[in-house]
């Protein structure tokens, strides 16, 4: 046929007829009888009308039978397969996808020739990325009778067609007769994504009543049919789980479902095992079942229990761990002459973090008849007292520089701090050119001052920058500010009006600052003829110890200056202002329907135990904490962590100061003060209720790092000597008992400390908040665990005696936890 005749016997105008009239089956026979030279006078029109078909599906303008006429079209008229596969993936809506009937496609393809057929095919389903082709390329392949192909696109449409697509088979039937299964089996547990499909339900006729099936029971009702090979399907189960990853749960339903039996698991044994002890916890428990069933039937070796035991009973689950002790019980009393493998065995299990682990394993030990150690209970390991020096002063611009640049970015600490106060007047008379070049690149970066008054150090330090470069100014400080932050602010904002050495940084790592030490600094300010600040003067006696004597009064008061004379009178008095302290419940704050705020005011709790502070002859209000008359939101000052070196001598009035955003972390949302507990450890005083209530806040706080810090602080104390166990412990079982603070919390903490080796600490705090909880009218649910803590300490401590209210608890009937672990505290106790 000439290419006159084609054109005239069927052009573009044509296919446009019968695309029009819906006559697609016309459509298809009249492209069937085009030689080469015809298909490529209409190729440019067919692929200006896919790319319009395409785009008016996309957004919603043409019916999705109008996919069908430009589908065929493409496979019927061009001769390049990739120029195909283009136009039936066109842009994020496949035209491929929307083509309903592909019957009319098939035979458009198919009158090309069965090599068309499998060519299209297999490059549609390589070069679909998201699956949306799957039906139309796997009717094409089909046809062509080419390989089925594997890619992960390919299986996971396949999957999808047996969950999505409207069939009358049932869907097992459906499975079962598909010929695929055997090919794609193996890919199942290869593709990453299928194991979320593997657990949807199976697409079903609307006239069967039945339970819908899942991919997972469909493949274990055709293991049990025979249709697929158990062994093979069990094997894919097991590596799969092996390689770990996410969404494994389709597989560990698998695994559970097939029930391996015993012969299969020793089979399996160390697949098996691995399983038990890498696995995640499902998959860890169903291992474990499987093998104390095979291990049950006489199948598994004694070695090899002997070998995964330690890694088994390293794993964080009570739950998990506690069956393996009782299997390793089991199988111990089977094989005596292995006792001592046992032991070693169980030491794995022995600092487990779980206090329940450890008395269960302590039980399973001596059940075995395990001789225990010696009964010579080790002292508690306490920490070392931190360094007693403050770090060395800068020595260059570039280091002051560096500690400004960690001022102004990172956490505000308060030895920092003093590193820039006493650096900044000295690096100005020694290198006054390149400290002034240094500040005003330092300036633009992090220390730019703003209109209000000064909030924090940083924004007083903007101040003092900028009156290095500028001139000096005075600002004043504001009167609102706590207590400690008025003289963190006066102290710097001096500096913006002279610029002159300090006089109250510390000679020790807690703050405290040597009385001889000051006296020869305030003499060499005399010698020099410049006096020192007066908000710095007031940090430096407020850095003295709290007792002092009064040898260096008379060398003070022949100083002819103000600040001699003070520190004179401070002398003489030989110690602080002795402060009286308040411990009152502050209630939550009332409801009103008009205030704001009210669905915060439900998440705030019911009250909270505050410590209010006031002292005589204190006119500056240094050593008064007032308390609010109501619980409220409430945001941590940003120089909380400061606080502590501006009174190292009166650590319990910080405390006080700190108490509100400590306890925020146990009874609200509040994360980070309670890790300036250990800060308030490094301090002195004289004792007091605000320590000890901030530390019992403190082992309840909400975030593991405020926990943390509260359990070094404790340790920090006792290794000090200097820790009130018994007004800690008590304080703490008054706020589990009245509900204020979540127990498990607190449990967490004490366990983990009889886990690091102090158990004397942990008793004797649990000692004293234990009666409290058991004299509650209702029993905290945390109580059981409380007695559980409390018997792993008892039993590496020297106690004797009992606990008040621990008999009455004991004489409660039943089986429930409080009531066992109870009995085995108070056993504890008396065979101390």
């Amino acid at each position: 046929m000439s290419r006159t005749a084609t054109v005239k016997t069927f052009a573009w105008p044509d296919a446009m007829r019968l695309i029009d009239r819906h006559e697609i089956g016309r459509l298809v026979v009249r492209l069937s009888t085009l030689d080469a030279a015809g298909r490529a006078l209409l190729a440019p029109d067919v692929v200006r009308y896919a790319e319009c078909r395409a785009e008016e599906l996309l957004v919603g303008a043409r019916p999705h039978d109008a996919a069908v006429p430009a589908a065929v079209l493409a496979v019927g008229c061009l001769d390049d397969p990739r120029e195909v596969v283009r136009l039936l993936l066109l842009d994020a809506f496949h035209l491929a996808f929307q083509v309903d009937d592909r019957e009319p496609v098939v035979r458009a393809a198919a009158a090309r020739g069965k090599g068309w057929l499998c060519t299209v095919g297999t490059m549609l389903a390589a070069a679909d990325d998201t699956g949306a082709a799957w039906r139309l390329s796997a009717a094409l392949i089909e046809a062509g009778g080419a390989p089925w192909p594997t890619g992960d696109r390919f299986v996971t449409g396949w999957m999808l067609h047996h969950l999505m697509d409207a069939v009358p088979e049932l869907p097992l039937d459906r499975l079962r007769d598909d010929p695929r299964l055997d090919l794609f089996l193996p890919r199942m547990f290869e593709v990453a994504g299928v194991g979320d499909l593997l657990r949807l339900s199976l697409r079903q006729p609307s006239t069967c009543r039945d339970t819908p099936l899942s991919f997972v029971h469909a493949l274990t009702l055709l293991a049990a049919e025979g249709r697929l090979e158990r062994r093979e399907l069990l094997d894919l189960c097991v590596a799969r789980l092996r390689r770990g990853g996410r969404r494994l749960r389709a597989y560990h339903e698998l695994l559970d479902a097939l029930a391996p039996r015993p012969h299969e698991v020793a089979a399996r044994a160390e697949a098996f095992g691995r399983l038990l002890a890498d696995g995640v916890t499902g998959v860890a428990v169903v291992a474990q079942r499987a093998l104390r069933a095979s291990d049950g039937a006489g199948l598994i070796d004694p070695e090899f229990l002997l070998r995964i035991g330690p890694d088994v009973l390293r794993r964080p689950e009570q739950a998990v761990v506690v069956a393996q002790l009782d299997w390793i019980a089991e199988r111990a009393a089977r094989e005596p002459a292995l006792l001592g493998r046992w032991r070693e065995v169980l030491g794995a299990a022995t600092r487990h973090r779980c206090g329940a682990v450890r008395e269960r394993t302590r039980a399973v030990a001596e059940g075995l008849h395990v001789a225990r150690p010696p009964r010579t209970p080790p002292r508690d390991v306490l920490p070392f007292p931190p360094a007693q020096e403050p770090p060395p002063p800068v020595s260059s611009v570039d280091e002051l520089v560096e500690e400004l640049t960690a001022l102004a970015t990172g956490p505000v600490t308060a030895f920092r701090l003093e590193r820039v106060l006493e650096g900044l007047p000295r690096l100005h008379a020694q290198a006054r050119v390149a400290l002034i070049r240094a500040v005003c690149a330092l300036r633009q970066r992090h220390f730019r001052p703003g209109d209000r008054p000064p909030v924090t150090a940083v924004d007083a330090l903007a101040v003092v920058l900028t009156a290095l470069v500028e001139g000096p100014r005075t600002v004043a400080v504001p009167r609102d500010a706590p207590a400690p932050q008025r003289i963190v602010l006066g102290r710097v904002l001096e500096m913006a009006q002279r610029l002159r050495p300090i006089v109250a940084a510390p000679t020790h790592a807690g703050g405290l600052l040597d009385p001889g030490a000051l006296l020869d600094r305030l003499v060499h300010a005399d010698r020099h003829n410049w006096g020192p600040g007066s908000y710095d003067v007031t940090q430096a006696l407020l850095r003295l110890p709290h007792d002092t004597t009064n040898a260096l009064a008379r060398r003070a008061a022949a100083l002819p200056t103000s600040a001699g004379a003070r520190l004179a009178a401070r002398l003489e008095a030989g110690a602080a202002p002795r402060p009286t302290f308040d411990r009152i419940v502050v209630p939550r704050r009332a409801w009103h329907p008009n205030a704001w705020g009210d669905g915060v005011r439900d998440r705030l709790p019911p009250a909270r135990i505050l410590v209010g502070v006031r002292a005589d002859g204190d006119p500056d209000d240094l050593y008064t904490v007032p308390v609010p008359e109501a619980v409220w939101l409430r945001e941590p000052h940003p120089d909380e962590a400061l606080w502590p070196a501006v009174l190292p001598g009166q650590r319990e009035v910080i405390a006080a100061h700190l108490l509100p955003s400590v306890a925020a972390t146990a009874d609200s949302w509040l994360r980070g003060p309670g890790t300036l507990l250990p800060l308030l450890a490094g301090c002195t005083g004289p004792a007091g209720p605000a320590l000890p209530l901030a530390l019992a806040y403190g082992l309840a706080a909400r975030g593991g790092p405020d926990r943390t810090a509260a359990t070094e602080a404790l340790l920090l104390l006792a290794a000090a000597g200097t820790l009130d166990a018994d007004r800690v412990g008590a304080d703490l079982g008054e706020l589990v008992a009245t509900g204020l603070v979540r127990g498990n919390r607190a449990v967490e903490a004490l366990d983990g400390i009889v886990a690091a080796g102090a158990p004397g600490v942990a008793w004797s705090v649990l000692r004293a908040a234990l009666p409290p909880m058991f004299a509650a009218e209702r029993a905290s649910r945390s109580l059981g665990a409380f007695l559980c803590v409390a018997t792993a300490a008892a039993r590496n401590t020297t106690v004797a005696g009992t606990i008040a209210g621990l008999d009455d608890v004991t004489r409660r009937p039943g089986r429930t936890r409080l009531a066992v672990e109870a009995r085995r505290l108070r056993e504890t106790l008396g065979g101390n």
